[in-house]
C-alpha cells in the first residue's frame, strides 16, 4: 500500500465563504480532515469555517495545540500531531490539515508539516493558500495597505512592544497581529509616537464575534481577543486621519 497525499489548506480569517474553491474541493475529496483546536476546549474555529462546505463533517479529527509560545511545550504537541496525521497517511489515505488564515503566515502548519517531512521523507505535500486576516480586514474597510513605493511590515506583537517603535518609524503601513492582551501597551506606544490617530483595529472579521474600531483614541481597554489585528497606515499626501473617514 502506498502513502497517502497530504494537503495543507488555509481556510481564511473566519468567514466561511472566504474558503477557496480549491480548498473546498480538496476537503471533500480527502479521507480525513485534521483541524487544530486550543488545548482544553472542544471548539475548532478552522473546523467551524469549513463544515458548511463539507459533504461529510464527521471525517474531521481535532488536534490539540496549546496556547503558548514555550518552544519545548510546542514541540511536544507538534510531534504528537505529526504522528497522529501520519497514521492514516501510512494507510494510504489522503489527508487535509486546516489552518486559519494562510498556511505560511505565522501558522503552526509549517512546523507540523516540516516535522512530518522529517519523519516521512517521501511524503507528497500540497499546500493551498488562504486569505490572511489583514487582507480581509483591509478589504472590509476598503483600505489600501501600500501603493507605489510604500513599505509594508507585518509583525506579531510580543510582550515587549518596544521593538515595534523602529518598525512604526520606518514603514508606511504596519500590520500588528496577535494583539490580544498587549492591547494597552500597543495603544500607549502608538500614542507616544503620535500614530494612534492613524490606526484601526479589527477582531474576528466575518464572524459573529466581529468587532471593528476605527478610532483608537477612544479605546480604554487593556486587552482584546486573541485574533485582533491593528493596522497603522501613515497618510499619503492629501489623505486625512482614518478616524475621520
Amino acid at each position: 500500500m502506498g502513502l497517502g497525499k497530504f494537503y495543507g489548506i488555509g481556510v481564511g480569517p473566519g468567514e466561511s465563504d472566504l474558503l477557496t474553491i480549491k480548498g473546498k474541493k480538496i476537503i471533500n475529496a480527502v479521507d480525513v480532515v485534521f483541524a487544530p483546536q486550543a488545548r482544553l476546549t472542544t471548539y475548532s474555529m478552522a473546523a467551524s469555517i469549513v463544515k458548511p462546505h463539507m459533504d461529510d463533517p464527521k471525517k474531521i479529527v481535532l488536534l490539540e495545540y496549546p496556547m503558548t509560545r514555550e518552544t519545548p511545550i510546542l514541540r511536544e504537541f507538534w510531534n504528537r500531531a505529526a504522528h497522529q496525521i501520519l497514521e492514516p497517511l501510512n494507510q494510504g489515505k489522503n489527508v487535509a490539515y486546516l489552518t486559519l488564515g494562510d498556511p505560511f503566515t505565522f501558522s503552526t502548519y509549517y512546523y507540523t508539516m516540516r516535522l512530518m517531512k522529517e519523519l516521512l521523507p517521501g511524503l507528497d505535500v500540497t499546500t493551498i493558500p488562504g486569505i490572511s486576516s489583514f487582507s480581509a480586514m483591509a478589504s472590509f474597510l476598503n483600505m489600501c495597505l501600500v501603493e507605489g513605493k510604500q513599505k509594508l511590515a507585518v509583525v506579531p506583537v510580543e510582550e515587549d512592544v518596544e521593538p515595534l517603535r523602529p518598525v512604526l518609524n520606518d514603514f508606511d503601513c504596519v500590520v500588528m497581529l496577535k494583539v490580544g492582551k498587549k492591547l494597552g501597551k500597543v495603544l500607549r506606544l502608538l500614542k507616544d509616537v503620535d500614530l494612534l490617530k492613524y490606526g484601526v483595529m479589527a477582531s474576528y472579521i466575518g464572524t459573529p464575534k466581529e468587532r471593528i474600531v476605527l478610532d483608537l483614541t477612544a479605546l480604554t481597554e487593556e486587552e482584546s481577543g486573541y485574533m485582533t489585528t491593528i493596522i497603522v497606515k501613515k497618510p499619503s499626501e492629501g489623505e486625512g486621519d482614518l478616524s475621520e473617514t
